[in-house]
């Protein structure tokens, strides 16, 4: 299975981050190619996000957490398989956060064509969301 990693500091703390990863309510201010982030009253959330210029969603569930540790799984949506991974780090000034996705197209056939692609796309999804969680958490200079 294809997967991308990124990895930014935060000026914030991890169990601050964990909860704004946790919630995924607030990302969609933060970080505008995601357009709707839907908590489900099933306990899963559905994500909604512009990937190559096109609208791609699915609905996640948390499937383990542990102290430094988030994982979510798709339980349906665009992808046959979707794993996301976020670990947190603490370090003196903040927190080292990781992002990993795993990914399943379901198209094998033109998984040489197509994963390259949608791992691309994806990358610069995990960058987009770590830069908005760093550029959120910076100290504000004019205060």
């Amino acid at each position: 299975m294809p997967q991308i990693s990124a990895t930014a500091f935060v000026p914030a703390s991890a169990a601050e981050l964990r909860q704004i990863v946790r919630e995924g309510i607030g990302l969609p201010t933060l970080a505008p190619h995601v357009l709707e982030v839907e908590p489900q009253s099933d306990g899963t959330a559905r994500w909604s996000v512009l990937l190559n210029g096109s609208r791609v969603g699915w609905t996640q569930r948390e499937a383990t957490t542990s102290g430094q540790r988030l994982v979510f799984t798709q339980t349906q949506g665009d992808f046959d398989s979707l794993a996301v991974t976020w670990t947190f780090a603490p370090d003196c000034a903040g927190t080292w956060v990781g992002l990993n996705i795993a990914f399943h197209l379901g198209i094998d056939g033109l998984a040489p064509l197509l994963d390259p692609i949608w791992a691309q796309s994806l990358r610069a999804h995990a960058d987009l969301l770590l830069s908005a969680l760093a550029s959120a958490k910076e100290p504000n200079d004019h205060d």
